[in-house]
């Protein structure tokens, strides 16, 4: 969030547009999905493999490359519909050079500044 308000401050107008002040929220929506499915995949396959000790040498590494893709893939849901369904709540205030965000305003503003 400090780029943002950086590159505008420097420039003494929005430069970036609102491509930054997506940037933010989304990744976090985008990476804390990815990692909570990744978490959860490890054990599940741990599981897996003491379960059925005979049947976990079918896995391979191209199956286990398949399942974390299919893990990333997943969690870029949740950020694309947010994009969709929110993607005017997200304007840049002048009055303090940030991102204000319609949606959740606790998640990427900083209100001390």
């Amino acid at each position: 969030n400090v780029l943002p308000k950086l590159v505008s401050l420097i420039a003494g107008e929005q430069v970036l547009r609102n491509i930054l002040c997506y940037m933010c929220p989304y990744s976090k929506y985008y990476f804390h999905s990815a990692s909570l499915l990744l978490i959860c995949t490890m054990p599940t396959s741990k599981l897996f493999t003491l379960k059925y000790p005979f049947k976990s040498e079918m896995i391979t590494m191209k199956k286990a490359h398949k399942l974390c893709m299919a893990c990333w893939l997943t969690a870029l849901i949740v950020p694309v519909v947010f994009l969709v369904v929110d993607r005017k709540d997200v304007s840049f205030s002048y009055i303090i050079y940030q991102c204000a965000y319609g949606f959740s305003p606790v998640l990427c503003v900083d209100t001390t500044a």
